[in-house]
């Protein structure tokens, strides 16, 4: 079910909103993180002075290591313990897989950061950025584990900001000790957790760090550099981010002059804050238009009011039917797309699917819930009383592979699922139909052998022409 940080305080989504809050949808994966690119402009007051803080961090352990002189002494010990970073549980964020837990920085990640960032710093770099760009160059740090580490850092200012929305609000809230110091957090009863609350400003989907255009990996006119780097990880920065992690951090440890060039384009970069108004993504405005969309075309479930494990599969087939009239008949066909035309990733349909669903069923006061994978697979749908039904819904667009997608990946989400039934809903987003086409010859072929195969349906996806237009 799908409810966010609003519901559990008590208050609106434009409260939230006006104190500059992210309003987190809870145990929904998000795809946002917090990018320590952008504490450099946050105005929220309590953040004013986070981003010192963070390179503070960072400036003592660059000094540490400086000061090591073999692997596993004294001082590279000391470094090593500070870049073990512990999930903070309980931020608005959401994107763990399970929960709302983050995952943080283990010993062994940690252990394989200090062993780079040691190496960087004999090399003679000693600028603290070096952290912040980890991420490039480390197997197992992400965007999910950059952003824990700079929560982890700037953990107070967040929960004094936390703190100052809970007192405005008048929300329940319960004392607690972080770091020596005292805070009264706003309190989730049912969970039994504190919340923390992050402000929208400082997230982004994907850190400034990991996102790179068409910039040439060295900048310089050392020619001789760039020729050898290019063969190794590319010709631009962007191409360079796709190659094994590995190979760049090779390249970087032989020839430090690519950090360099690096550390100046990073820093050259404008920290640009995600347009939660626009959500160019899809990741938000799913939400509200399922709401609005449950109440401006009603579905009308209530000969399912005896809910049974028999007729859920009717239940899910009519809400897809219903998604597919929304779509097509009502525009819903724009927010697989940006203003620009361009296409929206697979997860904005993925979400909006779940939304409209999760909407209808919580209408109509049904004991099915719809719970999201988006992202990772499809969306399940579960009765719940003891009916033992699973069903789900995959969703691909044909820009995607859907033979693949039909054949192989969503047999392996029924069984992970233990799914008793599952539907193909094929958003069409090419002109061309001739995927559609093989893949129902296969649904066919398989269904002639006597195979159990999902149904489908095609929602055409498409950019349709105004009706002035037309």
């Amino acid at each position: 079910m799908a409810y966010r940080m609003s519901d559990v305080l008590g208050v609106s989504n434009e409260s939230i909103e006006s104190m500059g809050a992210f309003d987190a949808f809870v145990d929904i994966d998000s795809k946002f993180h917090i990018d320590p690119h952008l504490l450099k402009i946050a105005s929220t007051p309590e953040l004013r002075h986070s981003y010192s803080k963070f390179q503070r961090y960072f400036q003592d352990i660059v000094q540490i290591l400086r000061g090591s002189t073999t692997k596993g002494d004294r001082l590279w010990k000391e470094a090593y313990k500070r870049l073990i970073f512990h999930e903070v549980p309980y931020a608005g964020l959401g994107y763990a897989t399970k929960g709302t837990h983050g995952t943080g920085i283990g010993p062994e990640t940690a252990k394989e950061i200090t062993n780079t960032a040691s190496e960087i710093i004999h090399a003679g770099i000693l600028d603290p950025a070096i952290f912040e760009l980890i991420g490039l160059f480390e197997e197992q740090v992400g965007a999910d584990r950059i952003s824990d580490m700079t929560l982890s850092i700037i953990l107070t200012d967040i929960l004094r900001y936390t703190e100052r929305i809970a007192v405005h609000f008048n929300v329940y809230r319960k004392k607690y000790k972080v770091k020596e110091e005292d805070f009264e957090l706003p309190y989730n009863k049912t969970a039994k957790k504190p919340i923390i609350l992050i402000p929208m400003e400082i997230l982004r989907p994907l850190p400034v760090a990991l996102d790179w255009s068409n910039i040439d990996v060295v900048s310089s006119h050392n020619i001789d550099l760039r020729n050898r780097v290019n063969k190794t990880i590319g010709d631009t920065w962007k191409a360079a981010t796709r190659a094994p992690k590995k190979d760049i951090k090779n390249a970087i440890l032989d020839n430090p002059e690519i950090l360099e060039d690096l550390l100046e384009q990073y820093k050259k970069k404008p920290p640009v804050p995600y347009d939660f108004s626009r959500d160019p993504e899809g990741e938000i405005i799913w939400f509200k238009t399922a709401q609005e969309c449950a109440q401006s075309y009603p579905l009308d479930l209530r000969q399912f009011s005896l809910l049974t494990s028999s007729n859920a599969v009717s239940i899910v087939s009519t809400i897809c039917k219903h998604f597919k009239k929304l779509v097509e008949d009502n525009g819903l066909f724009r927010l697989f797309y940006e203003d620009n035309g361009t296409q929206k990733k697979e997860r904005a349909a993925q979400l909006l699917f779940f939304g409209i669903a999760d909407a209808y069923c919580r209408a109509n006061d049904l004991n099915l819930t719809a719970e999201s994978n988006a992202g990772r697979g499809p969306v399940d749908f579960k009765i719940s009383k003891g009916y033992h039904t699973s069903i789900n819904v995959e969703i691909k667009y044909t820009t995607n592979d859907i033979i693949h997608g039909f054949s192989r990946q969503l047999p392996i989400y029924n069984k992970a699922e233990n799914a008793t039934h599952s539907i193909f809903l094929v958003i069409r987003t090419t002109n061309t139909d001739e995927k559609i086409k093989r893949l129902l010859d296969l649904q066919t072929s398989e269904r002639a052998s006597g195979q159990k195969t999902p149904d489908i349906i095609v929602v055409d996806g498409r950019i349709q022409p105004s009706a002035s237009k037309v």
